[in-house]
């Protein structure tokens, strides 16, 4: 039986070792001993794709597990930020609040490596949904002291109190919030523009959070 080179297409004969024309060795690989190496190769793949996310493209995120591990940390950041005297370190709660979700996004999936930025996806995630908390349980508890304890003067004299006491450090700045302390509309924008910076920070610390958490985790397999 006959076939023909790979090199230069010559017409051999069967059992050639060498290309009578241009001398090349010709090799061939038996078709089932490929099928079944292509076989092991995929097998091998799928059974190492859960367990090695750094093999994953970059960035792709589970978000079913991601959306649980952010809630978690959102919860213990929401914590951390209502109950004193922890809410005296609240910056620091929202950086261990994106390094905890990571760390456990990493163990619901059972991810050995996390990009840095899906460690950055899942901690703003998180300082997201904290936000949220927060903001959700301090609007509930300023409508029950406005509304329903009428307790709107009270609360208008504390926030005063707070500020006259950094006008020493810059009393052009607390005049402007003592005006504003005179209306209700002037209330609602300082408790807006409040909300407004506490969104960013949790946002922000949160995803450095996370980032600091996927580098940990890379540097602890080292």
């Amino acid at each position: 039986m006959e076939h023909i080179c790979h090199r230069c297409g010559a017409v051999l004969s069967e059992g050639a070792a060498f290309c009578n024309q241009c001398g090349a060795p010709q090799v061939r690989v038996p078709e089932t001993l490929t099928t079944a190496t292509a076989t092991a190769t995929e097998s091998g793949t799928e059974s190492g794709a859960n367990r090695v996310f750094a093999q994953s493209p970059a960035g792709s995120v589970n978000w079913t597990q991601g959306r649980k591990a952010a809630a978690i940390a959102a919860l213990l950041m929401a914590f951390g930020a209502l109950i004193p005297p922890l809410n005296m370190v609240l910056p620091l709660w929202m950086l261990v609040g994106g390094w905890i979700c990571v760390s456990l996004y990493r163990r619901r999936t059972a991810a050995v490596l996390v990009p840095a930025a899906t460690g950055a996806k899942l901690g703003a995630l998180a300082g997201v949904i904290g936000f949220i908390y927060v903001a959700a349980l301090l609007s509930i508890v300023f409508a029950v002291e406005v509304i329903a304890l009428k307790n709107g003067d009270q609360l208008r004299s504390l926030l005063k109190a707070q500020i006259e006491q950094a006008a020493a450090s810059n009393p052009s700045g607390a005049q402007a919030l003592t005006q504003l302390l005179q209306t209700p509309e002037g209330i609602t924008t300082l408790i807006i523009s409040v909300l407004f910076v506490m969104f960013l920070l949790f946002l922000l610390l949160s995803c450095a959070g996370g980032i600091f958490g996927a580098a940990f985790g890379r540097q602890r397999i080292r």
